[in-house]
């Protein structure tokens, strides 16, 4: 997959074109980026951007997670998890990316931006996840990460 679609998939998250969980991913030489977005969390404690799975058949060091979050309520923290499939619930890894400071725009509006160094081996077929917690409130949010292939 080329660079160019992960530009593209970012472009369409800044104009609001989302859906369930629109994923895309890109390896450039030993550069890795996945971008994912995951449209309106409704009431719930927990919204989480699922990613597509490791690309290469060797492990990725993920060095930053980037999100743009808008919620009815704040958001109080984020983590960065590896799965062992698309389907399991317990991740094998868990990584926090901090506490996450919500800014009120409106009234029931709040937006959040996380901008997080890190570094967690992403193992080969293994997928990545980002997952914010708040307290039943609606959540949009779109990620990404990045990071290098380790030879």
């Amino acid at each position: 997959m080329r660079f160019s679609h992960v530009v593209a998939g970012i472009v369409l998250g800044f104009f609001g074109v989302t859906s369930a969980a629109a994923q895309t991913q890109a390896v450039v030489g030993k550069y890795y980026e996945s971008v994912g977005f995951q449209g309106e969390c409704d009431q719930t404690s927990i919204c989480t951007v699922r990613f597509l799975p490791n690309p290469v058949q060797s492990v990725i060091l993920i060095t930053r997670v980037q999100c743009q979050v808008s919620s009815t309520g704040p958001v109080f923290r984020a983590t960065l998890q590896a799965h062992i499939s698309d389907q399991t619930s317990v991740p094998l890894k868990v990584v926090a990316l901090g506490a996450v400071d919500s800014i009120q725009t409106s009234q029931n509006s709040y937006a959040a931006n996380i901008n997080a160094e890190t570094a967690m081996l992403l193992g080969i077929g293994r997928f990545p996840r980002v997952r914010v917690v708040t307290v039943g409130v609606t959540v949009n949010l779109s990620c990404s990460i990045s990071g290098i292939v380790v030879p």
